[in-house]
Parts: structure tokens; sequence; C-alpha cells
């Protein structure tokens, strides 16, 4: 069942997304890494959507993704 998208009347939705690495499991995933980024490039490239990466100070996350859209 297709469900609607929710359209702000004002403004664009803004999501949130945090990511910790687990340091172990670097070892060979260059190519994981590399559809991770094309992933987020392709998001960043559709209309009216951003996304801006940021690093996070602190043990709780490594960096971190805020996505913007009107969906």
């Amino acid at each position: 069942m297709p469900v609607d998208p929710i359209i702000p009347s004002e403004g664009l939705a803004v999501l949130h997304l945090f990511f910790h690495l687990r340091r172990d499991a670097l070892e060979g995933a260059g190519g994981a890494a590399r559809d991770f980024a094309a992933r987020i490039d392709a998001f960043d490239q559709r209309d009216g959507c951003q996304v801006l990466t940021f690093s996070v100070v602190g043990q709780k996350a490594d960096f971190g993704l805020m996505a913007l859209g009107p969906d």
C-alpha cells in the first residue's frame, strides 16, 4: 500500500543521522565507503534536497548527516 508523502506547508523536513564506525570492520571496506558516498551524493542531487555532513566530537558517534528536503 503506497504511502502519501508528507510535505510541510512551510520550511523543510530535517533528518539527523549519526554514525559510529566499527574500526575492526574497516579493513577492505573501500567499496562500501564508495557506495555510501554515492548514495549521499545521489540524494543531494535530488531537486530541493540537501545533505550536510559533520564530524561529532565525543564518544557517541564519529560523524553525522543532516538531510533536508521537502518530503
